[in-house]
């Protein structure tokens, strides 16, 4: 595992994998001060400058992970720079968690919630998704009783249902600047097992939601910054080398 730094090109090592080891999930946090490291079923957080300048590896062993989760650990979602939004497959079930960072504190969140994700621009408000309709709500972030013992129970009274319903089969969730971001299949009779289309809807809008559709024609990843989305198609398997196009 490599760090580079794209203003002189330069690399170096972050940390070395055995051969059977593989990492699921990288991201940094919005303020890009710690970056989020996750394998099958363990999280790690790393100081992005203090590594850089340490000349030791990065210690990604079981024992130094800060979460360790109880089954496979399916997602995991910066909400803000102190809150981590986490998903873990278990018993055949998807059951969400909140980590804390200033507190270094974990706790489980009701079963009724699919999803949750925040806006990086705004993120005093968290949007969340029902599992029962997929219909989407926020709330505000202050509303989330964190002080909780085991489970955080969302008052009924501080969410906002909104009229946005996600469609089934729905992935890579994302807000940023106001708009919503998913992907889904894409359902024609061109459309191969693995095409996916990435669908955008302003969440501003006083006349309802309206979407936006963009082809991808692959199983491919994405991003979104303010200049608009970036998707990665992957183009070889051997050492994960992506191909990234900007829309």
């Amino acid at each position: 595992m490599y760090i580079g730094d794209l203003t002189n090109g330069t690399q170096r090592l972050f940390a070395r994998l055995k051969k059977d080891r593989g990492l699921r999930l990288l991201s940094f946090s919005p303020d890009d001060s710690t970056l989020l490291v996750g394998d099958r079923s363990h999280i790690w957080l790393v100081d992005v400058s203090l590594q850089s300048e340490s000349n030791s590896l990065l210690d990604l062993s079981p024992e130094a992970a800060l979460v360790t989760a109880k089954g496979l650990l399916r997602h995991a979602e910066w909400l803000n720079d102190d809150l981590i939004y986490f998903r873990v497959e278990e018993y055949g079930k998807n059951r969400g968690y909140l980590y804390r960072k200033n507190t270094d504190s974990v706790v489980s969140l009701t079963a009724r919630w699919a999803n949750m994700v925040t806006d990086h621009q705004s993120p005093e408000y968290l949007y969340l998704v029902d599992g029962k309709d997929n219909r989407l709500h926020y709330l505000a972030v202050s509303q989330l009783d964190l002080a909780a013992e085991q489970t955080v129970v969302i008052p009924d009274h501080a969410l906002q249902a909104m009229q946005v319903y996600l469609p089934q089969g729905y992935r890579n969730l994302k807000v940023h600047n106001g708009n919503l971001y998913y992907q889904v299949l894409t359902d024609n009779n061109h459309a191969k097992g693995f095409d996916y289309h990435i669908e955008i809807m302003s969440l501003s809008g006083d006349e309802g939601p309206k979407r936006q559709s963009y082809e991808t024609r692959c199983s491919c990843g994405f991003d979104v910054a303010n200049s608009g989305f970036i998707v990665s198609e992957l183009n070889a398997m051997e050492g994960d080398i992506y191909r990234t196009v900007s829309n």
